[in-house]
């Protein structure tokens, strides 16, 4: 059986700071700014037509196909999209 690693604690907490912000501002770390919840979404799309009208195969696992063009695969693609698309989409899928 492998050898499992052990947690570390934080810097951060070792060096006595309240919090992960505090100490990345006083040690000059920026990070990258996070998406605000609610901004972006991801839906699957067909890798052959880009259609975002896939649906999951029932009884194969892992298996997708595509509505427009009647791809069917394994090999399913994520697009990003704002919030306001996403919630367009899930009307239409909903409207059929």
């Amino acid at each position: 059986m492998p050898k499992k690693s052990k947690l570390s604690t934080p810097a951060w907490i070792l060096e006595g700071f309240n919090s992960e912000a505090e100490y990345n501002k006083k040690k000059g770390i920026k990070n990258k700014p996070k998406a605000k919840a609610g901004e972006e979404f991801y839906v699957k799309v067909c890798p052959q037509c880009r259609s975002k009208d896939v649906n999951v195969v029932i009884g194969e696992v892992g298996a997708w196909e595509c509505k427009k063009c009647n791809w069917k695969g394994r090999s399913i693609e994520e697009e990003a999209v704002l919030e306001e698309e996403y919630f367009k989409i899930i009307e239409r899928m909903e409207g059929k």
